[in-house]
């Protein structure tokens, strides 16, 4: 069986950031990361709000659905200090992949 892309993240976060840390990650979505950074000191994973809305839609929810169980269940939540920062949108241009 192939390397799952959450397996493929810890890997990503020991060997390539030397994040030595738990790092915390919503559930599902790990399609929408966009890299990781740190607050007061701690790994945190930085999400793209718009790639977790298409996620959110190819799951089978509307836009509207998507975007009400954005607001509620991930803007909303709270996990402590290592809680995912979700990125709105760039300033310039998009980085490259």
């Amino acid at each position: 069986m192939g390397v799952s892309l959450q397996q493929d993240l810890h890997f990503f976060l020991l060997h390539e950031c030397d994040i030595h840390e738990d790092v915390l990650l919503f559930t599902g979505l790990d399609k929408a990361i966009v890299g990781f950074g740190y607050h007061f000191n701690r790994a945190v994973a930085i999400y793209d709000l718009a790639k977790i809305l298409a996620l959110l839609t190819q799951q089978g929810m509307s836009i509207e659905e998507a975007e009400e169980h954005f607001s509620y269940n991930i803007a909303g939540a709270w996990s402590g200090p290592g809680t995912p920062v979700v990125l709105h949108g760039w300033i310039g241009t998009e980085p490259s992949p």
